[in-house]
């Protein structure tokens, strides 16, 4: 029996030039998937996904645009003064028992509070802005390791590219990393339904997507596996109706790896 990695290593990218269309190749894939019992819907939307990966996708702009990068903030004068007040409020009421509390300790503690948050908002704020600088020298990094070639990666909200890198030096055990996740898919049920309703797409039907789809018009998951052991080539249906989850880079600090 297949494992449900063999069944996803049958739906690597094709050989262009095969003369096989792309409801023939979910077929062959959607009926060895169930031969081999591994048809649950975690599986069902990974070879979708891989399909949806294979097909011809719109142009997009990958590239940065001029002058777009992300800058960190300055310390603001409350946080200048509230790194100098550090010392002086931290820790200044601190019972040993559990009592009523004083007015003057109740003053403390709120200019405690205070002082903490806004070092907690500084604190916070100068993490985003190393995160901006780190990616900003690993877009550059990226962008001179490419030469003469376009980038072909995506670029986030704040005009970095998603694209995994590293910083490490010698003198620290710790390196930066940016590291990339991946979104989830998802099955899109108004691509499904205008897959369904073309006059020029023969492997679904308005039928199908029906019985893919709770009375609300909800994909449901159940009913699909059931659908598809009767209708194998409804995967491409599928691959063409999922949606790729947007893919995201963030910024952490790791154990450099042991030579």
């Amino acid at each position: 029996m297949a494992t449900t990695d063999e069944v996803l290593d049958l739906t690597s990218p094709t050989d262009p030039s095969q003369d096989q269309s792309v409801a023939q190749i979910a077929k062959q894939v959607a009926i060895d998937a169930i031969n081999s019992g591994h048809v649950d819907y975690k599986t069902l939307v990974e070879i979708a996904a891989k399909f949806a990966n294979a097909l011809p996708k719109a142009a997009t702009e990958n590239t940065l645009l001029a002058g777009k990068f992300d800058l960190p903030d300055a310390i603001t004068e409350e946080q200048r003064t509230a790194l100098v007040r550090v010392a002086e409020v931290f820790g200044k009421v601190n019972p040993i028992e559990r009592r009523a509390l004083q007015p003057s300790e109740v003053v403390d503690l709120l200019d405690e509070r205070a002082v903490l948050d806004d070092i907690v908002d500084m604190a916070e704020s100068r993490k985003k802005g190393i995160r901006s600088i780190v990616f900003n020298g690993l877009d550059v990094a990226y962008e001179e390791s490419l030469g003469d070639e376009p980038s072909t990666a995506e670029v986030d909200v704040d005009g970095h590219y998603i694209v995994a890198g590293e910083l490490a030096v010698s003198e620290r055990t710790k390196q930066f990393k940016r590291e990339v996740r991946n979104g989830s898919p998802s099955i899109d049920t108004q691509k499904l339904r205008v897959l369904a309703d073309d006059p020029n797409v023969d492997y679904i039907t308005h039928d199908d997507y029906l019985a893919m789809t709770r009375q609300e018009r909800v994909f449901d998951e159940e009913a699909t596996v059931i659908l598809l052991r009767k209708k194998p080539e409804l995967i491409a249906a599928l691959g063409q109706a999922t949606v790729l989850g947007k893919s995201t880079a963030a910024l952490y600090v790791r154990n450099k790896p042991k030579k």
